[in-house]
């Protein structure tokens, strides 16, 4: 019998659709995992918009506002304080997405953020950030599109800055600016109006710039590696935007007490020299909800969750680890081609890959260190996987994780592809045994080589 989820959040003019938005990529990783997702809550506007594909139920009456059916509820609602999610804890197992700092009495708790504090029952850091997953394949659509964005949120907090934001981005690029959210931006030339906006993380490859609000949108941004502003409006947003301006990241302009065009201006005038192109992907890979359904199912199945692996975007200074694992002798054996690569021709490939939109190479990391790649080639609906695997690192089920979430990852992402296909000799059956586990079945088999399929 399939488990229940309801996911307790609201949305509105005020509230703005933060809370549902970082909710529904782990409903949709939920979802396809066999969960019957429900939505607790109200919600108006853009947040209305997100959760039209998805069951909605009014809040129930006390503990947290949850139907009794539930076999475990993700909230994320600052109505709801900690003593009544301990006492909805004591029903069900209880998911509290945190912002705060605070670590309620409750079974998991999800703290995202850059600066989060580890803790024994905590989905601490930017691991477990439950960004959209189609903002991966924004990554490598930016480029010189000559086309800023500013969105100060989903609802109407902020409207006195936007004319600010604004003006900025004019006065210091020569980007045209275009505005999304509920926030009316001002007449000008080079500005476009484009209203609320759902999955606007997607579409950050467009952008060269970006000037949004402190919130969720931060990871996204970083997710996508887009150059950006943020702009702290509240209390609780002020802490993850410091840490990103920590690493250089990205600018920060605080207006909680307002803040004035020239602090727009500077801030806009340094973002693009940051680090937020480079090292954005590498700190929030676009797995982050998927990690988060996992561990929360995990708990109701009395399991350990899967290894925590990280798939950052290879670079060109990861030449030498690619090399060695290409022409190590095991993996040669069972390429398609089979000589030893040298450094030349290796350099030659890997840049043709990375400035390829149609391929994309990954490293896997675990605790930090690499001990995989993983490479998609793209083909109208198909995607051809090939993986290696540091020998170091070989065995103990590790490639089938790495499979199955690479894979998860790619269809999520871009949802045009149907399917992901796998190529794999004859003579290599522990690969076969690992596609298998990985959820791949066989298609064909011809001249030695298995086909092996997962479909979305």
């Amino acid at each position: 019998m399939a488990r229940t989820v309801v996911i307790r959040c609201d949305g509105g003019a005020t509230l703005g659709a933060g809370h549902v938005a970082r909710c529904l990529p782990v409903a949709d990783a939920l979802a396809r995992r066999g969960v019957d997702v429900r939505f607790a809550g109200t919600y108006e506007g853009l947040a209305a918009e997100l959760v039209r594909d998805h069951t909605v139920v009014p809040p129930a009456g006390s503990p947290s506002g949850v139907p009794p059916d539930a076999d475990a509820v993700i909230v994320d609602s600052y109505a709801v304080g900690p003593d009544e999610l301990a006492r909805a804890d004591a029903e069900r197992p209880v998911l509290a997405v945190i912002d705060d700092g605070s670590r309620p009495p409750v079974t998991l708790v999800l703290a995202y953020q850059l600066d989060a504090e580890p803790g024994p029952n905590v989905l601490a850091g930017p691991d477990y950030a439950p960004v959209q997953p189609r903002v991966v394949a924004a990554r490598r659509a930016r480029r010189d599109s000559g086309r800023g964005l500013v969105v100060l949120g989903g609802g109407t907090t902020g409207a006195d800055l936007m004319p600010r934001a604004v003006e900025a981005v004019l006065a210091e690029t020569d980007l045209a600016v275009e505005v999304a959210g509920a926030i009316t931006p001002p007449d000008r030339r080079r500005v476009t109006a484009l209203g609320p906006v759902r999955d606007l993380g997607a579409r950050f490859g467009d952008y060269e710039l970006a000037v949004t609000g402190a919130g969720f949108t931060k990871y996204e941004a970083a997710c996508a590696g887009l150059p950006a502003v943020f702009v702290v409006v509240a209390d609780n947003q002020a802490p993850g935007a410091a840490a990103f301006a920590e690493r250089r990241l990205a600018e920060v302009v605080d207006a909680r007490a307002g803040a004035t065009l020239g602090e727009f201006r500077r801030a806009v005038a340094a973002a693009r020299d940051g680090r937020m192109a480079v090292e954005g992907p590498r700190l929030v890979d676009g797995a982050g909800a998927m990690r988060v359904a996992d561990a929360l199912l995990a708990r109701l199945e009395g399991t350990p969750p899967p290894p925590v692996l990280r798939f950052r975007p290879a670079a060109r200074d990861d030449a030498a680890r690619l090399l060695a694992w290409r022409n190590d002798p095991e993996v040669r054996a069972v390429s398609g081609t089979t000589h030893e690569v040298k450094p030349d021709e290796h350099a030659a490939w890997l840049e043709r890959v990375l400035v390829d939109e149609d391929r994309e190479l990954l490293i896997v990391e675990r605790g930090g260190e690499p001990v995989a790649t993983v490479r998609f080639d793209r083909v109208g609906p198909e995607a051809e996987i090939s993986i290696s695997i540091a020998a170091a690192h070989r065995g103990g089920g590790l490639a089938s994780h790495i499979l199955r979430q690479a894979t998860e990852l790619q269809l999520a992402s871009r949802p045009a592809l149907a399917r992901v296909v796998a190529k794999i000799s004859v003579a290599n059956e522990r690969s076969r045994r690992a596609f298998e586990r990985a959820g791949y079945v066989l298609f064909a088999e011809q001249d030695g080589w298995l086909t092996m399929h997962a479909h979305r």
